[in-house]
């Protein structure tokens, strides 16, 4: 058997452990903020409820990914986007029940099905508008109403 050993760049590794030391700092930032803002106790309600949600997001939405993930699986298609789709949910359900308002706002953000599928597709910004069938690849080919003439 051998073994193989993980080369993790420097940089990440800095960076990495920069996320360890800041996040605890930054967790009782937003804990005493929220809690100089709503009360200790709403505040400790909040973290036990977000917590909550985490695990009732996990259970629903990581079901569904799993099973897509399985399916990808059994066709043979490349799974690269339910693999992704179905880490990301994982990593955020972590972060929702961990208590804390930092870690439950980038587990929120990890697990928006929105946000899934345009990080699954490769892109943040406004999806590309497919092509029309028939038809030079570099032509738009534009309906009536999907444009306007404009005077020079």
């Amino acid at each position: 058997m051998t073994t193989r050993s993980i080369d993790i760049p420097p940089r990440r590794l800095w960076l990495g452990l920069a996320a360890l030391v800041v996040l605890p700092f930054a967790e009782f930032a937003a804990f005493f903020w929220v809690a100089d803002r709503l009360g200790l106790s709403l505040t400790l309600l909040l973290l036990i409820a977000t917590s909550f949600l985490g695990v009732s997001l996990l259970r629903h939405q990581g079901s569904s990914a799993f099973r897509r993930l399985l399916r990808a699986f059994g066709s043979g298609e490349a799974s690269g986007g339910a693999a992704r789709e179905s880490l990301m949910l994982a990593a955020g359900g972590a972060l929702m029940i961990l208590p804390g308002f930092v870690t439950d706002a980038i587990g929120f953000g990890l697990m928006v099905p929105a946000l899934l599928r345009s990080w699954k597709e490769g892109s943040a910004v406004a999806p590309s508008r497919p092509a029309r069938a028939g038809g030079d690849r570099g032509v738009i080919d534009l309906g009536r109403d999907e444009w306007k003439p404009v005077d020079e």
